[in-house]
């Protein structure tokens, strides 16, 4: 019995060894453009913060002078600044994982977004390449939202 099950562990550990866990190319870019999308939304985010805070600052100081058509010219930015903060987060809300991709943080930076294992179930049976067009699809978006909140100059 001893013998039988010593044979049992050594199959099971040249099965495990046999197989090849390499990703693909395909899904190494995936990955890489996916910690791309992770910085840049960060990034974003702060940009997003600095001119909502720059732009209460100059409302309160149009307010403070009495001009109240540049305080509500600057209302009007701030409106178009919360819309394009919703959209942020609609983003980051729909923003896909990549199964089995251990993304990173940084120090001391916590993961503040839920893991859907119903979503993950659907992307595990997703070919590399549609990994990649995803991944790639979300880059895009992030990017145009960047721009969208870069031309709003107060």
């Amino acid at each position: 019995m001893k013998y039988l099950f010593s044979l049992l562990v050594a199959a099971a550990l040249l099965a495990s060894c046999g197989h090849s866990h390499e990703k693909s190319e395909t899904i190494k870019e995936a990955e890489q453009v996916h910690e791309t999308l992770l910085s840049l939304s960060g990034d974003v985010a702060d940009m997003m913060h600095s001119k909502v805070e720059d732009l209460q600052g100059k409302i309160e100081t149009a307010v403070a002078a009495g001009d109240t058509l540049m305080a509500e010219q600057l209302q009007a930015l701030n409106g178009k600044l919360d819309g394009l903060h919703a959209k942020f987060h609609e983003w980051e809300e729909n923003m896909v994982e990549i199964p089995g991709h251990e993304h990173t943080h940084a120090p001391g930076e916590e993961c503040d977004h839920d893991h859907d294992h119903a979503q993950n179930a659907i992307m595990e049976g997703l070919s590399d390449a549609e990994h990649l067009e995803i991944q790639q699809e979300q880059l895009k978006q992030l990017e145009e939202l960047k721009k969208e909140i870069e031309a709003i100059n107060m």
